[in-house]
């Protein structure tokens, strides 16, 4: 575990001194503009679901450090956000070498890229975040940068999402109109809590050596040659934007071609299973509607795989169309704001599990895909519903803040509730508390399908300062 944290240090000390040399570089004929900026944040959770202990407790530090270097014209900005993350023993005696998040370049570095303003258009190149769609909750039109889905909290932008290697060109056909492309070169897959299964057993006339294994995909080690374009037209009171991407998906699958089954005197059931990342389509189109203090934002898209049309695969994600909506509002209630965000999200497979087909018995078909959908939830419920609500408000002069998010799952019956509370020390410094709690309302005896019942182990409460400069 060592060895990939040394590496990390001397490719992001390559990159610090690439920065400073092209910093130490005049832009010809403008002034050079250079400014450092960051945050240090010491956080610490206690986890309280009845069955974890204080050794699931952790504490974690972490390290935001940003560079920004450029023309005073603005005709091209050389970025760097450098972003480090240590994880403390449960005892606070030391922190652990082995538990170090930094496993190479790729984690140190959350964003390097090469900004260029070329009049109509605009060019980027490196390592960032395109987020599109016009919700702040699961837009289906967000799928060119891949996610960390292991979190201890919903709502973290620090820890959740992922930027990725890309060019990205934006053109400006008038002050109204954007159109954008995207190249991603390399697959970067979601981090997930996946669960590894081992089954080696004798039963009667039914022997079964088989495994479903969850290999880490290294950074650069796989093309994707993902695509993704946009076109946006914004105004005063309307924004509307339109997607498509044709793009290796970040979500795994399934690959079964290793997994052998014979059936005669004896049925034997043998082989590996891993995950697999296919090339898929996803149609999106976004708009957002200002009505005098009512914001009122609407995406829908649609997914499906080149290999699953049809929705017959039980290995492969079915095509699915996805819908979210989402309302704001600022109120003044005496001299406080309160700002209210309602939400609604909506899924909806299309498949039909009697249609299944399988070079397996019915016996593996029905073990498969329980297996699929309760470790990599590839075949969802048809029909997925989730409600969101936020109020946010600031206090003492905006010092003291407070903030509340409930998500439904209605479909799977579980609620995620993360309170929030932070106060401002000075313009510096800041202090915050809160918890994230998932409930799961038709008992503990569930089955875990879907967004939240992912999380029904986590629930925890935390503590965390933050330091800026």
């Amino acid at each position: 575990m060592r060895r990939p944290v040394r590496r990390a240090r001397r490719s992001a000390a390559l990159l610090v001194g690439a920065a400073a040399a092209l910093a130490a570089v005049p832009a010809a004929g403008d002034e050079l503009e250079v400014s450092v900026s960051g945050l240090v944040q010491l956080e610490h959770f206690w986890l309280v679901a009845e069955d974890r202990s204080s050794a699931d407790d952790r504490s974690r530090l972490t390290a935001l450090n940003q560079l920004r270097a450029g023309a005073g014209d603005g005709s091209w900005t050389a970025f760097l956000e450098l972003i480090g993350h240590l994880r403390v023993d449960p005892d606070g005696a030391a922190v652990a070498p082995d538990e170090l998040t930094l496993g190479g370049a790729d984690d140190l570095i959350r964003q390097a890229y090469l900004a260029l303003r070329l009049g109509a258009f605009d060019l980027d190149l490196g390592k960032k975040f395109v987020p599109w769609g016009k919700v702040d909750f699961a837009s289906p039109l967000n799928v060119v940068n891949h996610f960390d889905g292991d979190l201890l909290a919903l709502t973290d932008p620090l820890h959740g999402p992922r930027a990725d290697p890309l060019l990205h060109v934006t053109a400006y056909p008038s002050d109204a109109l954007s159109v954008e492309l995207v190249y991603v070169p390399f697959l970067a897959p979601n981090l997930l809590p996946f669960e590894e299964l081992e089954l080696e057993f004798r039963l009667g006339a039914l022997a079964v050596d088989a495994a479903l294994r969850y290999p880490e995909t290294a950074p650069f080690a796989e093309f994707a040659h993902s695509l993704h374009g946009a076109v946006s037209w914004s105004t005063f009171l309307l924004d509307l934007q339109v997607t498509y991407s044709w793009f290796r998906d970040q979500m795994p699958d399934l690959d079964l071609s290793r997994l052998q089954e014979r059936i005669g005197e004896r049925h034997e059931i043998e082989g590996v299973v891993v995950p697999a990342y296919h090339r898929a389509h996803n149609v999106g189109l976004g708009a957002s509607l200002d009505l005098g203090g009512w914001v009122i934002s609407v995406d829908a898209g649609a997914k499906f795989l080149e290999q699953n049309l049809d929705g017959t695969r039980i290995d492969l994600k079915n095509p699915e169309l996805r819908s979210a909506l989402q309302v704001d509002r600022l109120f003044a209630i005496g001299q406080q704001p309160l700002t209210a965000t309602a939400g609604v999200v909506h899924r909806l497979v299309l498949y039909d599990r009697s249609a299944w087909k399988s070079p397996y018995s019915e016996f593996l078909t029905n073990f498969i895909g329980i297996e699929a959908d309760r470790r990599l939830h590839l075949q969802h419920e048809p029909s997925t519903w989730y409600l969101l609500g936020r109020l946010q408000s600031s206090f003492l002069r905006e010092r003291l803040s407070a903030e509340t998010t409930a998500v439904w799952g209605v479909t799977e019956q579980a609620l995620h509730l993360a309170p929030r509370l932070s106060y401002a020390i000075s313009d510096a410094w800041s202090v915050a508390g809160g918890a994230n709690l998932w409930l799961m309302l038709d008992g503990p005896d569930s089955t875990r399908t879907g967004l939240l019942r992912r999380d029904d182990a986590k629930d925890n409460l935390f503590f965390r300062t933050t330091l800026r400069y």
